[in-house]
């Protein structure tokens, strides 16, 4: 048996193994939902920021508030346009390495591992619309609800913590990604 730290080493490491077109088609799976649970891990999220295990910080090193904010808005990008929101082979090893790590350096706990290998999310009765951020009340809950009426805020569409443009999202990532 084998700790959670122990893999998520080996998640890392067998990441920065892959070749740049398998992390490519691997963070497209992920992306669309193949073999990752994005709602069942936003919920557990959310769960542990209301409880204050978790918090916000935009300019915070390693904060994983942030960096899954960061990736649901990337994921926008794959729902739009079917590819990332710009081309960067390091950038996409970097989400990809996040998208493995969030959950289990979050506590999520044993659920981490299942969570980042298979899509459990039809086991629970989550909203198809449901909003995938975690920790702005004015836009991932309304009336205490997870999500909300389609419209009611651009954020939903375009993304919140895009916003500053591509260039910012390179350099933001890169300097953060340990891996």
């Amino acid at each position: 048996m084998y700790s959670y730290i122990d893999w998520e080493i080996r998640q890392v490491s067998r990441i920065n193994l892959l070749s740049d077109d398998q992390v490519f088609e691997e963070l497209k799976d992920v992306m669309n939902g193949y073999g990752y649970s994005w709602r069942t891990i936003a919920y557990g999220l959310q769960v542990r920021y209301r409880r204050r295990c978790l918090r916000l910080e935009h300019f915070e090193p390693g904060n994983i508030v942030y960096e899954w904010n960061v990736l649901c808005d990337e994921r926008l990008a794959w729902k739009y346009h079917g590819r990332p929101s710009f081309m960067s082979l390091k950038f996409n090893r970097a989400c990809l390495v996040n998208l493995k790590t969030i959950p289990n350096r979050a506590g999520l706990g044993f659920e981490a591992k299942q969570m980042t290998e298979n899509n459990i999310d039809r086991s629970f009765a989550f909203p198809i619309d449901m909003n995938l951020t975690v920790g702005k009340p004015d836009y991932t809950i309304c009336d205490g609800q997870f999500g909300g009426e389609e419209g009611e805020n651009i954020r939903l569409e375009l993304g919140y913590f895009y916003h500053e443009g591509p260039e910012f999202r390179v350099d933001y990532i890169h300097e953060r990604v340990e891996y």
